[in-house]
């Protein structure tokens, strides 16, 4: 009968921090979804938005990134020389890794393409100048704005409604 018992105490200590989960995790969902997936593009010159599937935007930053190599070879070994002091691991210095591979650096530029945080922007297809950035779209208040700061990338703060801050 204490093995029954036992077992039933179990299970229903299982449905209790289920069910407490569960209503947690609704809880708080509403404020840790609050910004729109979508990867938006936010020119800074002449204020064009434009939105992109994930497939789309890299491609679009492939052919960007492969056009600037072809028009601005220094500039692109610049660009190479800043993404390769990045860390790849916070638990280890940039010189302490193995030095990555120019195909390595070119894929991790492809991925930064567009990053205010990291200086990389991209052009413009509306005025052709080299000043949008990705952005982010507020599901609350349909704002949408540009990351400033790297450690502000996980956290896809509003600025015009706070909407992700603590």
């Amino acid at each position: 009968m204490s093995s029954e018992l036992a077992k039933s105490l179990l299970v229903a200590s299982c449905v209790i921090v289920i069910v407490s989960t569960g209503f947690i995790m609704f809880s708080t969902s509403s404020s840790a979804v609050a910004v729109d997936l979508g990867v938006y593009v936010k020119c800074e010159a002449c204020g064009a938005v434009k939105s992109y599937s994930g497939e789309d935007f890299t491609k679009l930053a492939e052919k960007q990134f492969n056009e600037l190599k072809s028009t601005d070879p220094e500039l692109v070994a610049d660009i190479k020389y800043e993404i390769s002091a990045i860390p790849v691991r916070d638990d280890m210095p940039a010189n302490m890794l193995p030095k990555p591979s120019d195909e390595q650096l070119e894929q991790r530029i492809i991925a930064l393409w567009g990053s205010k945080a990291r200086d990389i922007p991209m052009k413009c297809e509306k005025c052709g100048k080299y000043e949008c950035f990705k952005a982010f779209k507020c599901k609350k208040c349909g704002e949408i704005f540009v990351i400033e700061k790297p450690q502000e990338e996980f956290s896809k703060m509003c600025s015009k409604c706070d909407v992700g801050q603590k």
